[in-house]
């Protein structure tokens, strides 16, 4: 495991100091560690989660219309 230091000004840390308290959290610095994982766990979905493709969209979309050709006939 690495440490990292940053610094802050006083009004920062009383900040976090204040929000980890909020949060239930022992101290700025758990609170801290799990505010960055949850991060970057965030950013990791959100790369699984990446919009289709236009040709993939556009092969799906016309699946979809060509599946419910005889429902869409018939409804209008």
């Amino acid at each position: 495991m690495t440490t990292i230091s940053i610094s802050l000004e006083e009004e920062e840390v009383a900040q976090l100091a204040q929000k980890a308290r909020e949060l239930g959290y022992d101290s700025v610095g758990s609170f801290v560690q799990k505010t960055v994982q949850r991060l970057l766990e965030t950013e990791e979905t959100s790369k699984k989660r990446q919009q289709p493709s236009e040709q993939e969209f556009s092969e799906a979309m016309h699946y979809v219309l060509e599946k419910n050709t005889e429902l869409y006939r018939r409804l209008a």
